[in-house]
């Protein structure tokens, strides 16, 4: 992730303020980063929901009050539910006009907080 914030600062060096579309390349990035560590095995976007599964150890970290702990940042309503293999799934309620900055910052500051919660 520092490796990310040493490319954007670059960017923004060389050339000043960049487009979105490069703002949203960066922004997949950072969120990819942050499902893996967070153990994430799916983010996928369907009309106004967001599913985020879990694998089996990270559903374990994060079962309980943890989870609310990954969400308490995001301004999203969110649905908790669990496979019948025992993968949590994280669905995310999005709010109508919303735009691509506010879903990313969104979708990366839960999967931050979930992460750290796993990683310990």
């Amino acid at each position: 992730e520092e490796e990310l914030d040493q490319i954007e600062d670059e960017l923004i060096d060389r050339f000043g303020d960049y487009p979105t579309s490069v703002e949203n390349l960066l922004a997949s990035y950072k969120l990819k980063l942050n499902a893996d560590n967070a153990q994430a095995l799916k983010v996928v976007k369907k009309d106004d929901k967001i599913k985020v599964e879990f694998d089996i150890k990270a559903s374990n970290e994060l079962e309980g009050p943890n989870i609310f702990k990954a969400l308490e940042h995001v301004s999203f309503k969110a649905r908790i539910s669990m496979t019948k293999d025992k993968k949590m799934v994280v669905l995310l309620l999005l709010p109508d006009k919303l735009n691509n900055r506010m879903l990313f910052n969104e979708l990366t500051t839960f999967l931050e907080d979930a992460s750290e919660i796993v990683q310990k």
